[in-house]
């Protein structure tokens, strides 16, 4: 029997779950929580995701997400698959840390992501974890109560409905999240595709029931569409910066041929073998190599503020 089609297209929210295999741990200590969360960090820039809010749970995780690049599966592949070199590497094990594939729902932004953030942040409550959705560190409730800075999820799309000051809305958010309607949820949740109103709903049927096909006959799962963070731009201004001329750049190694490949890394879903091929039909294992090397060095002084220097002109 074939998976359910995965619907993709430019701006779509969805609520990913993934659970561990043979509902195993995937989190062990604190510092696989972290590494899971240092992933997302590296994965927001390069595949242009907006994370709205995120729960770790011992066996499982919830995400709350936008891609606006139209590219779920590379980013969730992405995740998935360095957590899970990572994780088996440290705990000396093979095999499979997730079960099976990843649930994505579909989610109406409009109408459902208030409830949703709720939602994903009372999941330690309703485990019994803890009293409070405040007492549990592994989640994005910090950074909507203002307690930590937004490193990783970004509330105030969410926040900006509940008040204009931050203290304002981070009350309110907090109120809201006494009102707890879990039970109303999880029939949303469990067993669908889609969290949303009926017109909502009734698009995203015919969507799935043409084959991914959107109503107007384009593939929404494959659309193609701008990078927003052209490698034109990144490979013009790290040239500029650096000195050399982009010929030079792409053909000769040089520090400013490791920068932009690192930016490049970082910043755009350009899948390996095809940077490779902008520099030469290089190795794709020599690329990743050399984004990893740089990467390690990226937070040198000198080096930094060359990067901050690219950035700011290539990314603007």
């Amino acid at each position: 029997m074939s998976r359910p089609i995965r619907i993709e297209y430019p701006g779509a929210v969805y609520h990913v779950i993934s659970r561990g295999d043979d509902k195993g741990k995937i989190f062990r200590d604190d510092a696989d929580y972290k590494k899971f969360l240092n992933i997302i960090k590296r994965a927001k820039p390069r595949y242009g995701a907006i994370v709205y809010a995120y729960v770790l749970m011992p066996n499982h995780y919830h995400l709350l997400l936008e891609t606006p690049r139209a590219n779920l599966t590379r980013l969730m592949h992405y995740v998935q698959t360095a957590y899970s070199v990572y994780y088996n590497s440290r705990h000396l094990r093979t095999g499979h840390v997730f079960q099976g594939r990843y649930k994505a729902l579909l989610v109406d932004k409009d109408n459902y992501l208030l409830r949703l953030s709720r939602y994903i942040h009372l999941n330690p409550v309703r485990a019994k974890m803890v009293k409070s959705p405040q007492d549990y560190i592994w989640s994005s409730f910090a950074e909507y109560s203002g307690r930590a800075a937004s490193s990783v999820s970004t509330p105030g799309f969410v926040l900006e409905s509940f008040g204009a000051s931050p203290t304002e809305s981070a009350g309110k958010y907090s109120e809201f999240c006494g009102l707890d309607d879990s039970e109303e949820m999880k029939k949303l949740i469990y067993g669908q595709f889609v969290i949303g109103g009926h017109d909502f709903t009734d698009k995203m049927k015919k969507i799935r029931a043409a084959g991914g096909k959107s109503l107007n006959g384009e593939i929404s799962g494959r659309r193609k569409i701008k990078i927003r963070n052209s490698k034109v731009a990144i490979i013009n201004e790290t040239a500029r910066v650096c000195g050399v001329t982009a010929e030079k750049l792409l053909k000769n190694p040089c520090l400013a041929r490791q920068a932009a490949i690192y930016l490049l890394r970082k910043h755009t879903d350009m899948k390996l073998k095809d940077i490779a091929e902008l520099f030469g039909k290089m190795h794709y294992s020599t690329i990743s190599k050399c984004a990893s090397r740089f990467e390690s060095i990226a937070h040198r002084s000198g080096i930094k503020e060359l990067l901050d220097s690219i950035e700011t002109a290539a990314l603007r």
